[in-house]
């Protein structure tokens, strides 16, 4: 697989293409949005076992740099810390990420010539909060949302009230905090979503139970 660094006006992200790469062909695109203190490169690691021929991938910094300890960078959807001073996120944050992750997906859709309606969104821990957020207002540009290790944040609420409801994945492990994603799963069945959900005996990671299942629900769901 190809490894390419490229930025926009907003973020910096990772391209990942197959070996045989061919730019006037059309792709299936994976989007995928990491945790709180990580990096682009964190999800790209799982990128080989989604498949190495079948999609591109892309995998953005989250747009705010933050110190996860002395001499380590780390970047955040919204710009708390886990070392002294630690500040809390707040709606300016939030706003802020989601118009810049919006401006972002229309952008590289356009430029590295993916299908709309073939676009997967992928968001682990922080990235599934944004998953939410940013995913279930475009049933237009994206095929489906998979949101793995965390919660539906209050805000994406108005969010459930379109009338195309996208298809969603949610998974999550027994031993971390498992009430936020059963809790999520509640809310989107309750406004009529078709949700797959999966529990694992794991803690805060993705583990290779969890890309067995994703690979199965991305094949499905594109097909469909």
């Amino acid at each position: 697989m190809n490894v390419e660094q490229h930025e926009t006006k907003d973020l910096v992200y990772l391209l990942i293409t197959p070996d045989n790469y061919d730019q006037t062909k059309q792709y299936p695109m994976v989007i995928l949005l990491h945790g709180f203190g990580a990096s682009m490169q964190d999800l790209a690691a799982i990128t080989p076992m989604i498949g190495r021929n079948d999609y591109i991938y892309v995998c953005p910094n989250a747009p705010i740099e933050i110190d996860v300890g002395p001499g380590l960078p780390g970047y955040s959807m919204t710009g708390y810390s886990w070392v002294p001073p630690r500040g809390e996120a707040t709606e300016e944050d939030i706003q802020t990420t989601t118009l810049n992750l919006e401006r972002f997906f229309s952008e590289i859709v356009a430029n590295h010539n993916a299908v709309e309606k073939e676009v997967i969104l992928l968001g682990f821990s922080q990235g599934g909060s944004m998953t939410y957020r940013c995913g279930l207002s475009r049933p237009d540009l994206f095929a489906g949302a998979i949101i793995l290790s965390s919660g539906f944040p209050e805000d994406a609420t108005p969010y459930l009230s379109g009338d195309v409801k996208l298809p969603i994945f949610i998974g999550h492990g027994l031993q971390d905090n498992i009430e936020r994603s059963r809790n999520a799963n509640a809310v989107l069945l309750q406004n009529g979503y078709n949700v797959r959900y999966e529990e694992y005996s794991i803690g805060h990671e993705i583990t290779q139970a969890v890309i067995n299942d994703v690979v199965d629900w991305i094949k499905s769901t594109l097909a469909a």
